[in-house]
């Protein structure tokens, strides 16, 4: 090794630089890994829901969901099974714009989704996913927040539906928080 080539590798600064970008690669990757599953979940579900089943949920249903589950699991692996596409429908009824999922995708995972799905109430499954989405947060901190039960404890909560829904959107479309999102009720 010449003594140049010693110097370049021994700046500190410039190996520095050179693993934040490879960080940043890395973190761009799975970004776009993610957002490609999750929209690959939405797609099978709505084509499950829409294409095979009619949007209905008939006895015959369960049968055919079981029959490309296994189709699918001996081709492509564990994560096809029975209830994971029932969870995709589920996913694909729920979020029924997928221009929504493809938008809220870019920052929430398969796992984030899947923790929205449980909730029982409609405006509450749109709340969390836009503070969710607009804050950036884990799938930990979503649980967090779930649990502490903080769509309950909102200003917001108190409203009818639709004025939630417009609230939500302003902040979805506007990035603009106002007071009832931000403001708890202790």
């Amino acid at each position: 090794m010449t003594s140049e080539t010693s110097e370049i590798v021994r700046d500190d600064a410039l190996l520095g630089e050179l693993r934040v970008l490879i960080e940043r690669a890395r973190e761009r990757v799975a970004v776009a890994v993610n957002r490609e599953l999750v929209l690959l979940y939405w797609d099978l579900g709505q084509r499950v829901r829409v294409e095979i089943l009619g949007e209905e949920r008939a006895k015959y249903g369960e049968r055919i969901v079981a029959t490309l589950s296994h189709q699918l699991t001996q081709e492509f692996g564990k994560g096809f099974t029975r209830s994971n596409l029932v969870r995709m429908m589920q996913f694909a009824e729920t979020f029924p714009d997928r221009a929504t999922v493809e938008n809220l995708s870019a920052t929430l995972s398969w796992s984030h989704f899947v923790e929205i799905l449980a909730l029982r109430e409609p405006v509450e499954r749109e709340f969390y996913a836009t503070l969710c989405h607009a804050s950036r947060w884990s799938v930990r901190g979503l649980r967090r927040e779930i649990a502490g039960a903080l769509f309950t404890r909102t200003a917001l909560s108190r409203n009818t539906d639709e004025l939630m829904r417009q609230e939500l959107a302003q902040l979805r479309d506007e990035d603009k928080w106002t007071p009832e999102l931000v403001l708890r009720d202790p």
